[in-house]
């Protein structure tokens, strides 16, 4: 499918994007709103609000989920605006709270195309975003190493994230690529793989990002749940964000993340943690669908 691109690098309003716009967004939306309000029953019956931590960390996750769409704009800076990126990141976010997990990444490499970008290119693009946010998080979890109050086992298993940078290097990429396609039956060429500029300044994009998000959940947590200092927390928090974020048929690695950072830290009780995670996870959902309908206007 053909379509055509205005001067902004966005391609003109066609009757694909406005459906798609109208699914993904809208309706991941609806769903979204629903969770909202299943979130803000769990978390007003467990945790005590405070307006100053609600209103830092609703800040960070926004600060957050602009980085994250601008290392989207950054692996595809060559074949269009990052305008119009960021505005098709934004489109898509809520559609990953429909039920089956897949309409996000539909939606987004869908959008992506409309706008005048080579499938082959939105798709590689989205693969290499999706596993930039495990490698970063990967990498600021294996500080782990260094927090005493962890499992020893665990520490060592999150050292592996010191090596994540090196999934990074171009050529491997390339070269992945190309026996994806041999072994798909598609032809897989150099040319659908950014520069490695573009990926290293979008995953330092990402890398702020997931810091971000798990600063967000250390200003949400009372001081009496976790028995150890901030710095501990947020690696530990990054380290349990990365194994929610690798299981991937759970959507947003629902109750994942709560397991992994019990496991990791001492706690004062299971119930806390899922607590401030349902809270986090509240302040999360208010910052996409705040993003989405600051965004939904083309301006």
């Amino acid at each position: 499918m053909s379509s055509r691109v205005d001067a902004s690098g966005e391609g003109s309003s066609s009757p694909l994007r406005r459906w798609a716009r109208l699914a993904f967004g809208w309706g991941g939306a609806l769903f979204l709103a629903t969770a909202l309000a299943t979130q803000w029953d769990e978390v007003r019956a467990e945790v005590t609000l405070s307006v100053p931590r609600l209103a830092g960390a609703l800040a960070l996750v926004v600060i957050s989920i602009v980085m994250v769409a601008e290392a989207w704009a950054t692996l595809l800076r060559a074949h269009s605006s990052s305008r119009a990126m960021h505005r098709i990141f934004y489109t898509a976010q809520p559609a990953k709270y429909l039920p089956g997990g897949f309409a996000q990444p539909v939606g987004q490499v869908m959008l992506t195309v409309d706008a005048g970008v080579r499938a082959g290119v939105a798709g590689t693009a989205f693969v290499i975003h999706a596993a930039e946010g495990a490698l970063a998080g990967a990498l600021l979890g294996s500080a782990l190493v260094f927090v005493s109050d962890a499992p020893v086992w665990i520490r060592w298993v999150s050292s592996i994230g010191m090596l994540a940078p090196l999934v990074l290097w171009r050529p491997a990429i390339t070269w992945t690529a190309g026996l994806l396609g041999r072994l798909t039956g598609r032809r897989m060429t150099a040319d659908l793989v950014p520069s490695q500029r573009s990926i290293v300044a979008a995953f330092g994009w990402v890398v702020g990002s997931v810091l971000l998000t798990s600063a967000a959940y250390v200003v949400l947590s009372p001081d009496d749940v976790f028995a150890v200092g901030p710095t501990s927390l947020l690696v530990a928090y990054a380290f349990a964000w990365t194994v929610g974020y690798l299981a991937l048929p759970i959507p947003t690695g629902l109750g994942i993340r709560e397991a992994a950072l019990a496991v990791v830290l001492p706690v004062a009780g299971i119930g806390s943690v899922v607590a401030i995670s349902a809270l986090h996870r509240l302040v999360t959902m208010v910052a996409e669908f705040g993003v989405f309908l600051a965004t939904r206007h083309k301006r």
